[in-house]
């Protein structure tokens, strides 16, 4: 086997792992064989390799936001509600807000919070 065979297995083994280790970086190198350094020359110097790592990272976001959905939609977590709004709705006044929650919150009073939210975020704009 040629040392181009060899390094392509070893990229390819290296994805599968990625892939399995959730994007960790040092655990994949370890668990493939290859230095971190190997990576990010691979990183640097090969395209589709590039790619499939992108391809990767995306997919775990493509989760995150799903998970992330599903407590907003679901269960009204309400701190997924804030953390959706704080960073998808700023062009409706909603941003990183001073306010901080602890203890239980009631659902009905979920609407209203963010109402506060809101209007806190829109004072400090008049201010500025």
């Amino acid at each position: 086997m040629n040392r181009y065979t060899k390094t392509k297995q070893k990229r390819e083994l290296f994805l599968e792992v990625y892939k399995r280790n959730a994007g960790h970086i040092s655990r994949s190198c370890e668990k493939a064989g290859i230095n971190r350094q190997t990576f990010y020359n691979w990183m640097k110097k090969n395209k589709k390799f590039r790619e499939k790592i992108m391809e990767i990272n995306e997919s775990f976001i493509d989760l995150a936001e799903s998970v992330l959905i599903k407590k907003i939609a679901v269960e009204e977590d309400l701190k997924a509600i804030m953390y959706y709004l704080d960073n998808k709705g700023k062009h409706r006044g909603y941003g990183k807000s001073d306010v901080e929650l602890s203890g239980n919150v009631n659902v009905n009073n979920k609407i209203e919070i963010i109402r506060v939210v809101k209007s806190k975020s829109e004072i400090k704009k008049d201010e500025e």
